[in-house]
């Protein structure tokens, strides 16, 4: 019953089994969420291998290429959301069946002028595919970037991956 239950598409549970840390598992991919980061597991191709992983974490952040202040701290759990405040930004991550979706939001930014995220990612790159990033051998993606205003109105950003940083 379990292993029907975990080829299910809409499988999903999420725990946080210590204080601070949070896990999350669909059917093909697991997460866990803590102070360092997400780490991120896809099912490996055959059982016998280990599964493809990526951690990430936030790692800069500027406007008008000023740093804004950066700060690492344990995150918190409200149903399938996972939230850090990271100093002047809050990183979400929403916990879905398929994967999960990182996001940014500033309330207010020092000044106007061009804004950019480093995230510090420890995995191994398969390829740019032009409107995202694979790694581990293509069996886990990062999306492209997506900037969204005030008002609502969205805007594709450049998305990168050099020297372990997107």
């Amino acid at each position: 019953a379990v292993k029907a239950a975990m080829s299910n598409p809409d499988f999903l549970v999420i725990d946080t089994p210590r204080g601070g840390e949070h896990w999350a598992r669909g059917n093909n991919w697991k997460a866990g969420f803590t102070a360092s980061g997400i780490e991120f597991f896809a099912a490996p191709a055959d059982r016998s291998q280990a599964a493809p992983r990526a951690s990430l974490r936030l790692n800069t952040a500027t406007v008008a290429g000023k740093p804004l202040n950066i700060a690492s701290e344990a995150p918190r759990r409200e149903g399938s959301r996972v939230s850090w405040q990271h100093g002047s930004v809050v990183e979400n991550v929403d916990i879905r069946p398929a994967g999960i979706e990182q996001t940014f939001t500033f309330a207010s930014l020092p000044q106007r002028g061009e804004l950019v995220l480093s995230l510090a990612v420890d995995a191994e790159l398969s390829e740019d595919l032009g409107d995202g990033i694979a790694f581990a051998g293509g069996a886990i993606r990062y999306s492209e970037a997506v900037a969204i205003d005030a008002n609502g109105n969205r805007i594709a950003a450049d998305t990168q991956f050099e020297n372990g940083v997107i």
